[in-house]
């Protein structure tokens, strides 16, 4: 079964709002009690970053941020997807070695948080 749902390419949800919500799905969905949220396995969660990455590398759409001149200078295919858990435990895939600047990625985060 396919954590990252087709009817998430369609939605107007950034990719790290997505990624996110199917780490907290897999979560969910690997506990024995809905309250008891311990974090997935290792393969899981590698497994849920692959995925995520083969779903969304090709994605052609959009451009670059001009805003601030240097942004729009990196090369828009390059794309990585790294989750760093708090013990140190890293999930990695795609262009993860290119130093990307992070802009606005905390931001589905916060909003996580406040919801």
């Amino acid at each position: 079964m396919s954590i990252i749902s087709s009817s998430w390419r369609q939605a107007p949800i950034a990719l790290a709002s997505a990624l996110a919500l199917a780490v907290f799905q897999l979560a969910i969905s690997t506990s024995a009690n809905a309250r008891d949220l311990s974090i997935p396995s290792t393969k899981a969660l590698q497994e849920v970053v692959d995925e995520a990455h083969a779903k969304f590398k090709d994605l052609q759409e959009g451009k670059n941020a001009d805003y601030i001149p240097i942004l729009a200078t990196i090369p828009s295919e390059l794309f990585g997807i790294v989750i760093v858990m708090r013990d140190g435990t890293t999930y990695t895939a795609g262009d993860v070695d290119y130093a990307f600047a992070i802009e606005s990625t905390s931001k589905p985060f916060t909003a996580a948080l406040v919801i």
